[in-house]
């Protein structure tokens, strides 16, 4: 039981942090 609620928050946490690099990049891309 906590075990899932760990890999459910490092699933969270790894899909916000794929968002903040998508949108970083996207920025990088467009500012040039």
């Amino acid at each position: 039981m906590l075990a899932r609620r760990v890999f459910a928050r490092f699933v969270v946490f790894v899909a916000a942090f794929t968002v903040l690099y998508v949108l970083a990049w996207l920025l990088g891309v467009l500012s040039t």
